[in-house]
């Protein structure tokens, strides 16, 4: 139920930014044409949404690394599984593995309340690292949706 709730905030969100942004939306009961404004932003947006379940445990380390920022203390990467929504050609559904990072707080509760098995939400942004990843996840916040129960183990 967590995921659903998740889902239908975050969508509902985008789609009332998009409206907003390019289209025609109720200011209290009145309609307002956004093609009219001269005036017109162009908003830019990095976001990333992931559901999925942790692969491994979380092990938070300090912050050695050039390419992640200075003032983060301690980081952990958090690897997750997705599964894709579609089959491939031998009918088989394919699992991307994406691995984020978090920092300080967030990776210290994530790796004290969650293990390997549990689905987790990851809010975050996409940064370009400056030495040896071309692009980083980022996570800003996680919300822990469901714990691997006893039988699954």
């Amino acid at each position: 139920m967590c995921a659903n709730v998740l889902t239908k905030d975050v969508v509902g969100n985008y789609i009332f930014h998009y409206l907003l942004l390019f289209g025609n939306i109720s200011n209290q009961g009145r309609f307002v044409n956004l093609s009219k404004i001269k005036e017109r932003r162009e908003m830019m947006l990095n976001k990333i949404f992931l559901v999925g379940r942790l692969t491994n445990k979380i092990v938070v380390e300090k912050n050695k690394d050039k390419d992640l920022p200075k003032e983060c203390k301690k980081y952990a990467v958090i690897s997750l599984a997705i599964p894709r929504s579609f089959k491939n050609s031998k009918g088989v559904y394919d699992t991307d593995f994406i691995d984020c990072y978090a920092f300080d707080s967030i990776a210290e509760n994530t790796s004290e309340y969650c293990k390997q098995g549990d689905i987790i939400g990851v809010n975050g942004r996409v940064e370009r690292g400056n030495v040896n990843h071309a692009v980083m996840l980022i996570a800003e916040k996680i919300t822990f949706l469901s714990s691997k129960s006893p039988d699954e183990e």
